[in-house]
Formats: C-alpha cells, structure tokens, sequence
C-alpha cells in the first residue's frame, strides 16, 4: 500500500467522523437555544425578565427551575381583586349603616 492511498483511507474514515461531530455539535447547540427562548418567554409569561441563559447552560433543568418559579403577574391581579374586595365591603357596611339608621 502505497502512502498516497493510506492518506485517502485516512482522509475516508476521518471525514464522516467530522461530519458527524459538527452535526452532532449543531443539534446541541440548536436544542440549548431553543431551551433557552422557552425559559426567557415562560419567564416573561411570570413576569419575570431574562432567564434565557438559565435554559441555555442548564437546559431542561433550568426549564424546570423557570416552571417552578412564582407567577408575579398572578400575584398582582390577586392583590387588586383583594382592593376591589375591600372598596366593596367598605361599600356594603357604610350601606349597612344607612339603613339602619333609617
């Protein structure tokens, strides 16, 4: 065997293998960025801003970890029915009060 064609051997067995790494290495990468968006948008959905590198460099952990998260907007709508709930019994007993002193 000649050393021209042990360099084509060479050359046909290394090449798919690093076909296979750099596409191996894209489906990572594509995976981690869209773990990534779906942190920063769930996030933002909580009322949270940021995140994206959460799902990026922890992947469905860190999916996991922006699920588990508290939902901000959520606690302001029950803080304002709560208001409203107020103004409305502050309502109901001043109109207790007037009837009965009629």
């Amino acid at each position: 065997m000649t050393e021209q064609e042990m360099l084509n051997n060479l050359t046909m067995a290394i090449v798919p293998m690093i076909t296979m790494l750099v596409l191996v290495v894209f489906v990572l990468l594509f995976n981690r960025i869209v773990n990534g968006m779906l942190c920063k948008r769930l996030a933002a959905k909580k009322g949270y801003s940021g995140y994206f590198f959460t799902g990026f460099f922890w992947g469905m952990m860190g999916l996991l970890y922006v699920v588990g998260l508290p939902d901000l907007n959520a606690k302001k709508d029950v803080r304002a029915v709560m208001k409203r709930m107020v103004n409305i019994n502050d309502r109901v007993n001043a109109l207790e009060e007037n009837t009965r002193r009629m």
